[in-house]
């Protein structure tokens, strides 16, 4: 598959800050990039110097290896979809998704067919004669949907199209918005700060903050290997835990996570002695060890418990550390727990970079 997309060194300079910062990757034809970051990361700004609605610093946008930063947004043949509807305020639901084909000349009969056919996907079809004054903020949103989805597009680019739809009818879109892509196997990328729709819809997943990519990769990858300590913080809910600056001693190949508990790791782990950060799933940590192939970890007070209706958030103390983990149990608050995990499982950071260390028991 070639690439339809090709970002080089991308640059925005907005009154002296870097909105977006070198920013490299590649989408194939095809293939649905999700980029996900916290507020301000740059992500909206990177989604609109691809559409040309701004001007890149520096740097080259590329499609189909030609460099588009001179083009206007219409010469691109893209479709953008807003938090805000941008609907045409004047014209009816059916109007305005017929709208983006009047101008290309469709055939009406062939427009007539792909209003129905979106507007049934999109449960809009008895909206279709309403005004977009008339319509909820959820109904709005679905017809700007539509609207970019009836185009016949090279590119289709979402800024959090679902952020204004309550979280069942969310889920349904997601899943309708995923094969409509699939079913058009338009390019696609995709802004969200929902880490569930960035793993639904994404073939890759990237990550950015203060403008710049943490990393980029398949949800997996990013979840199980994460890059650096943001990525792993970031990515996955609960976040990870994190414990700061514990000593590893390359002679015996321990962790001391304490002066009570030490990790003893494999000889081919790679890792000089010295401090290090340790990153732990709160999915890797468990109350009992039943098949006694866990480590220790220590005695812990629990501070806080979270419901939910598969499993619990625990929040836990012992000493200076703090800790979530995810358990099926649901122990008494202030109660005294035993807390364990797989040494296989833990994650170590350089406590300078912040850099994950890929090791052999690791990776």
């Amino acid at each position: 598959m070639s690439d339809h997309i090709k970002i080089e060194n991308l640059s925005k300079l907005y009154d002296k800050i870097l909105a977006v910062n070198k920013v490299s990757f590649d989408v194939k034809k095809g293939e649905t990039l999700a980029i996900v970051g916290p507020s301000g990361c740059g992500k909206t700004t990177l989604l609109r110097l691809i559409a040309g609605l701004v001007k890149p610093t520096e740097g080259k946008i590329l499609f189909h290896g030609e460099c588009v930063n001179n083009w206007e947004p219409r010469k691109r043949n893209i479709a953008m979809v807003f938090q805000n509807y941008a609907l045409y305020p004047h014209k009816t639901i059916r109007e305005n998704l017929e709208y983006p084909l009047k101008l290309r000349n469709i055939p009406r009969i062939e427009i007539n067919d792909k209003v129905l056919e979106i507007s049934h996907k999109l449960l809009i079809n008895s909206l279709l004669e309403k005004k977009p004054s008339e319509l909820s903020g959820g109904q709005q949103q679905r017809a700007a949907l539509g609207r970019a989805i009836i185009r016949q597009t090279d590119l289709f680019l979402f800024d959090e199209p679902l952020s204004n739809l309550d979280a069942q009818l969310r889920d349904s879109m997601r899943i309708e918005l995923k094969k409509i892509i699939a079913d058009l196997g338009v390019t696609s990328l995709y802004v969200t700060h929902d880490q569930q729709e960035a793993i639904a819809l994404g073939d890759l997943v990237l990550v950015m903050n203060d403008g710049e990519i943490q990393q980029i990769d398949t949800s997996s990858n990013i979840f199980f290997q994460p890059d650096n300590i943001f990525t792993a913080k970031f990515f996955g809910r609960p976040e990870m835990n994190i414990l700061r600056n514990i000593v590893f001693n390359s002679d015996d190949m321990q962790i001391e996570i304490s002066k009570s508990v030490q990790i003893k790791l494999e000889s081919d782990s790679g890792i000089l002695s010295g401090q290090y950060d340790i990153g732990i799933r709160p999915s890797d940590i468990f109350i009992e060890d039943i098949e006694r192939r866990l480590t220790y970890l220590g005695e812990f007070i629990v501070e806080f418990i979270e419901n939910n209706i598969t499993y619990n958030i625990v929040e836990c103390s012992n000493d200076n550390t703090k800790l979530k983990l995810l358990t099926n149990e649901k122990p008494k608050l202030k109660s005294l727990i035993s807390l364990y995990i797989d040494p296989k499982k833990i994650h170590i950071f350089s406590s300078e970079t912040g850099n994950r260390i890929p090791t052999a028991i690791f990776s």
